[in-house]
């Protein structure tokens, strides 16, 4: 689905990794290209999931994309310190306990984000029954645009 969003909300920079590579970019630029690589990949994930959670949660967050993406950048972090402290703690808990203050610093940042999109009114909404058939329903339509991108895409390649 990533492409597909590239190609639809910035058809000139629609093949983002082949653009850093082909020319000599300055650090902003850089970090702006990334940003939107990560904005198309987020809101891929959140448009290919969305079926199933409000499927599961019977809630749609309104307030996913921007909450995603201002604590994405941090996960991977997170883990790594989370892991970092858990085996140095293994051999001086000392180390352990300072490794993993780094984890609640950035805990805290993720838990703070969140609870301020949380509080905001409409933040998510109830749906209160999403059966599995309209999950179907959901990705089989998801399945049929996207086919039907590619043929379109096909089509105007020839």
């Amino acid at each position: 689905l990533s492409p597909i969003f590239q190609k639809w909300l910035a058809p000139e920079t629609a093949d983002l990794s082949a653009s850093l590579y082909l020319r000599d970019a300055s650090f902003v630029s850089e970090i702006k290209e990334k940003f939107k690589e990560v904005f198309y990949l987020t809101l891929a994930a959140q448009i290919a999931t969305l079926p199933l959670i409000v499927h599961h949660f019977e809630r749609m967050a309104l307030v996913a994309l921007p909450v995603n993406l201002a604590v994405l950048l941090f996960i991977p972090l997170t883990m790594l310190f989370g892991f970092l402290a858990v085996g140095l703690g293994l051999i001086s808990v000392f180390l352990g306990k300072v490794v993993a203050s780094f984890v609640f610093i950035l805990l805290s940042y993720e838990m703070a984000v969140i609870n301020f999109f949380a509080k905001i009114p409409l933040a998510s909404v109830a749906v209160p029954y999403f059966s599995i058939l309209g999950v179907i329903i959901a990705y089989l339509g998801l399945i049929l645009a996207v086919v039907k991108f590619k043929c379109r895409e096909k089509r105007q390649a020839s």
